[in-house]
């Protein structure tokens, strides 16, 4: 799917953008979603489908095993 700007997240979302914010980080961090930079200061972020695919397996083995 496409990329989308935090500030469209949080209002779909109706969270603040702080809130959405540390969340996008920490998806981040899992490598769940990737970020990337337009001229210089516009961020948009991208979900990684294959991870978020992989998500039910991966809790299931967690939890279960």
């Amino acid at each position: 799917q496409g990329q989308m700007h935090g500030k469209k997240i949080a209002a779909k979302l109706e969270l603040s953008a702080s809130a959405v914010s540390r969340h996008l980080g920490q998806l981040k961090d899992a490598g769940l979603i990737t970020e990337e930079t337009h001229d210089n200061r516009t961020i948009t972020y991208r979900l990684q489908w294959g991870l978020v695919a992989a998500l039910p397996d991966l809790l299931g083995d967690y939890l279960y095993h």
